[in-house]
């Protein structure tokens, strides 16, 4: 079965790290969903992994729809 943690490339995981400051939001995909506003506006995370991140929160049903 595969789990949120693990459907995330390491590129997108040490974004996430480093715009949420907290090593364990990787385990916290809800968190991630949440702060949407501050994934948008992070450095450190491009396009391409916001468009990785918002398929797998799609895919575990976070949010609705990947392109908002």
């Amino acid at each position: 079965m595969e789990t949120f943690k693990y459907m995330l490339t390491t590129r997108v995981k040490n974004g996430l790290i480093g715009c949420f400051g907290d090593g364990d939001i990787i385990n916290q995909p809800e968190g991630i969903a949440a702060g949407r506003e501050k994934l948008t506006l992070a450095r450190n995370i491009g396009p391409k992994s916001l468009r990785e991140i918002a398929e797998i929160l799609h895919k575990f049903h976070y949010i609705d729809d990947v392109d908002k």
